[in-house]
């Protein structure tokens, strides 16, 4: 909520959705939102069946994970394979998986500054942008079944 408020006066269209459990956070977020006048653009979507993020992702875009810690990240690996550009904290496994500027925009601290930079970056350079999904998209073959069956078959056997 904080991105979208830094962002809203540079660009004004700027949106969020976001999609998932409350976790005790709901209320809290909408009062942020109210309070620094961007409620409007904020759609607060709860969470949904896993057969329908598919339709977000084609419709946003930029995927933000904003999260302080991360295992695999399997929401950014399905992002990838989407084509939608990718801005997350580099956190846990992510700097592993993702390379900043190559597959995703990696913010470095966790600090809203640090994902504004990131965002502003792909909306001012398309090349930049485009680079990046074919390169994310790419990389997240690498992890589909065919490519993973062979891999576990040979272990296994």
């Amino acid at each position: 909520i904080q991105i979208v408020h830094a962002l809203h006066e540079k660009f004004p269209e700027a949106s969020l959705t976001m999609i998932g459990p409350d976790d005790g956070l709901l209320e809290s977020s909408k009062q942020l939102a109210t309070s620094l006048k961007i409620i409007h653009r904020i759609q607060f979507v709860g969470p949904v069946n896993h057969s329908q993020l598919a339709a977000y992702y084609h419709t946003h875009g930029i995927y933000l994970n904003t999260t302080q810690y991360e295992s695999f990240g399997n929401a950014l690996m399905e992002a990838a394979s989407s084509g939608i550009p990718i801005v997350s904290s580099a956190v846990g496994e992510i700097p592993f998986l993702w390379k900043h500027k190559l597959t995703a925009m990696l913010a470095q601290q966790q600090e809203t500054s640090a994902f504004v930079n990131c965002i502003e970056a792909l909306w001012q350079d398309t090349r930049l942008t485009e680079a990046i999904c074919i390169a994310a998209r790419k990389r997240s073959e690498a992890f589909s079944w065919e490519h993973v069956e062979p891999m576990w078959k040979a272990l296994l056997s």
